[in-house]
């Protein structure tokens, strides 16, 4: 996974329009279904509060780290949003990919002061000297590493599992009850954690989003040019808490406030590139998106009316036929050191 990010990401805006779209990509413009915020300024109201990041009560100044940069939209929207809601935030990226740190580069080239970027491996993490009050991983630990676990026949002398991913169960005290004969732990994201960790300071906070569940053992996700790995959370927060994070899961709906009742256009990639198609033919462009009825009527319903276009349906966001991926499969662990 590190070569493809390093040499197999191309066009920034292509590889999240078409081949790998994210809720934050899906939800980058002002939404319905964000009570009018778009992506990353709902996620900014998320998080910059007590009850996720403690020591807001002790600093004016908030440190970031965020992982994986994406196009730069998400950076952009939430340094805005923290400047109006009154918020001094320091902010930095890490990411491998040369394509997607260009593009964030060009996105945010009119942040002040200046986003930091770092061109490093989230899974080996290090910047000695460097200690951040919010760490956020946003649809990007999927992306780490896992290792084989494979359960062996018992005996007097030989451990219950065998594989380069047993070392993990021992480590983190990680429940198996339920485990299949063979089955993946996501080793790159304890790997993460126990970096983490070292990078926070006393009193940060680390959110992580993906799609995943507390019980299912991770399974493969295939996209058009990488392969991806489900998040076991359950595990998860039993490694975070071991290793000394105080934390708790929510679902991506409840953290963000997602209003999955608005109706919003029926039709994932490839629906909306056929739109795409015929709107360009009359001088309108339909991003790839995720448009609530409303929205789409309020850009589009004049021409598609003039052009006689139709049938174009919608249903409510919950109903999980809509550009992007399922909302309801992404939770969010928070894990938060102790403020000393």
């Amino acid at each position: 996974m590190a070569d493809f990010h390093v040499g197999g990401i191309e066009d920034a805006a292509w590889e999240f329009d078409v081949i790998e779209p994210t809720v934050n990509h899906a939800l980058r413009f002002p939404s319905e279904l964000l009570g009018g915020l778009d992506y990353g300024s709902r996620f900014c109201d998320s998080t910059l509060k007590s009850s996720v990041l403690p020591l807001l009560g002790h600093s004016e100044h908030i440190e970031v780290l965020e992982v994986g940069g994406g196009t730069g939209s998400f950076a952009h929207s939430f340094r805005e949003r923290a400047r109006v809601s009154g918020h001094s935030l320091g902010y930095h990226i890490i990411d491998l990919s040369p394509a997607l740190r260009e593009s964030q580069r060009r996105i945010l080239s009119d942040v002040k002061p200046a986003v930091t970027h770092i061109a490093q491996d989230a899974t080996e993490l290090d910047l000695p000297g460097c200690t951040f009050d919010l760490i956020i991983a946003n649809e990007v630990v999927a992306d780490f590493p896992v290792a084989m676990v494979e359960r062996q026949q018992p005996s007097e002398n030989s451990p219950t599992f065998g594989g380069e991913g047993a070392t993990y169960l021992e480590r983190y005290g990680l429940s198996v009850d339920d485990a299949p004969s063979r089955f993946y732990v996501n080793a790159g994201v304890f790997r993460f954690l126990e970096r983490a960790w070292k990078h926070l300071s006393s009193g940060g906070t680390l959110v992580i989003s993906e799609y995943g569940t507390e019980t299912r053992y991770p399974v493969e996700s295939f996209h058009l040019n990488h392969a991806e790995f489900s998040i076991h959370f359950g595990h998860l927060a039993e490694g975070a808490r071991k290793i000394g994070f105080e934390c708790r899961l929510e679902t991506l709906r409840e953290f963000l406030s997602i209003d999955d009742r608005v109706p919003v256009l029926n039709g994932r990639e490839e629906h909306v590139r056929c739109l795409n198609h015929v709107f360009e033919k009359y001088g309108a462009n339909l991003p790839f998106a995720l448009f609530s009825e409303r929205e789409f009527q309020t850009n589009f319903e004049e021409l598609a009316a003039r052009i006689e276009l139709g049938p174009i349906r919608f249903l409510p966001a919950r109903r999980n036929f809509h550009y992007g991926p399922n909302i309801d499969d992404f939770l969010v662990l928070i894990a938060s050191k102790p403020l000393r």
